[in-house]
Order: C-alpha cells, then sequence, then structure tokens
C-alpha cells in the first residue's frame, strides 16, 4: 500500500533528515532544499522501490512539487499499473 509515509520516509534517506521533520505540504525544492539531480534521482528511487515509471513529460515533478502531490502520483502510478503475466507469451 501507497501512503504519504512511504514517500516521506523515501525523501527522509536521501537527504539524511527524519520522516516526521517533513511536512505534508512542503515543496521538494523549496521546503526541503533538493536540487534538480537530488529530485530526479528520488524519482528513480521511487521508480525502484514501487516497480512504476514515469514520463517526466506527462508527470512533471520537480522543486515546486509538494510531498502530499508527489504521493498522490506515486499513488495514481502504482494503483493503474499493469501487472506483468507471462502467460500470454505461452504458445
Amino acid at each position: 500500500m501507497i501512503d504519504l509515509q512511504n514517500v516521506k520516509n523515501i525523501i527522509a534517506k536521501q537527504i539524511n533528515v527524519n520522516p516526521v521533520n517533513i511536512d505534508d505540504k512542503a515543496t521538494l525544492g523549496g521546503d526541503l532544499r533538493m536540487n534538480s539531480k537530488q529530485i530526479t534521482s528520488l524519482m528513480s528511487n521511487i521508480e525502484a522501490k514501487f516497480d512504476i515509471s514515469f514520463s517526466l513529460s506527462e508527470t512533471p515533478v520537480g522543486k515546486e512539487t509538494s510531498v502530499e502531490y508527489l504521493a498522490y502520483l506515486v499513488k495514481i502510478a502504482v494503483d493503474n499499473k499493469i501487472p506483468y503475466d507471462d502467460s500470454v507469451l505461452e504458445a
């Protein structure tokens, strides 16, 4: 299950802070002071953790993105993920 706390934990680990110190409304670049490289790395970590993929042109995440909005995007991506089914390859 994806929730806000999961996303906060990933962010906290990346920027070396306690997750309880991350406000839901905090912005990645403003409040959490993440630079573009850190945000890109964060997105890669989230994609790997939840086995999802974001198209940055379709899902813009940047310095003004809030933690709660990012968690929302992750939940949508996970909920809409098509499970891999190798049985369709069997002939």
